[in-house]
């Protein structure tokens, strides 16, 4: 009886492990997709990114553009943490166009639209 339970606990920790790789790549796999540099299209978002007309994102999660900063994506949402870290905006998004095209929504449904070079 102790072996198995030794073996069932050890079985579960390794079907445990091997599915947090597996959360992980999907994390990652969305950073890929905001890789890169982006041109802003349409938007109702007023002067909250006016002046953000290209954002480069880059693999090391930072980002740049008018103001520089980091970024990260939690819960289909991308968050911008800007140099002096006391200003961070969170928008929720969406992919189009084959990820060619990206739409930034705050929390008043407001968006902006940008366009992969």
């Amino acid at each position: 009886m102790k072996k198995q339970v030794i073996f069932l606990g050890s079985f579960m920790i390794f079907f445990l492990v091997a599915l947090s790789g597996c959360f992980n790549n999907e994390s990652t796999n969305e950073i890929d997709k905001f890789v890169g540099i982006w041109n802003q299209g349409e938007t109702d978002l007023g002067h909250v990114l006016s002046d953000f007309v290209t954002i480069n994102f880059a693999t090391d999660k930072t980002f740049t553009s008018k103001e520089d900063g980091t970024y990260a994506v939690n819960n289909n949402s991308l968050v911008l943490t800007f140099g002096d870290e006391e200003k961070v905006w969170k928008f929720k998004y969406i992919f189009s166009e084959n990820n060619q095209k990206l739409t930034l929504i705050d929390s008043n449904e407001k968006s902006a639209t940008f366009t992969k070079q």
